[in-house]
């Protein structure tokens, strides 16, 4: 039996863009920290206290997290993986971009491709 954790996910591997294919369940959530849009993607930043992220709470196969830390470029320092609380009480895994933000970017709460 595969061992199953939760991550939470605010952009390109949201249900509607490009999940993780182990996807088994999903649900809309929120964490505490600040988001910003990038473009082609967005980046959330934890330690910035005061901001709301929207994004879901998906169910995910725990091997696949390796293939979503390269996804998200971990060993270039792009992003990390880090265990957050979600609103609803859930423990996930997501990932906090570490580089900086352009200084004219405003926040934003929930991020769309389009």
């Amino acid at each position: 039996m595969t061992q199953k954790c939760l991550l939470f996910v605010y952009g390109l591997l949201m249900p509607s863009y490009q999940p993780p294919r182990s996807l088994s369940q999903q649900w809309e959530d929120e964490i505490s920290g600040m988001m910003y849009n990038l473009g082609d993607f967005p980046a959330a930043v934890l330690a910035d206290a005061g901001g709301t992220i929207k994004g879901y709470t998906i169910e995910i196969d725990m091997d696949e997290l390796e293939e979503v830390d390269e996804f998200e470029d971990i060993d270039a320092k792009v992003y990390r993986r880090v265990m957050v609380e979600t609103k609803q009480g859930f423990f996930a895994w997501t990932y906090e971009y570490l580089l900086p933000i352009p200084a004219d970017l405003q926040p934003i709460s929930k991020w769309s491709k389009d």
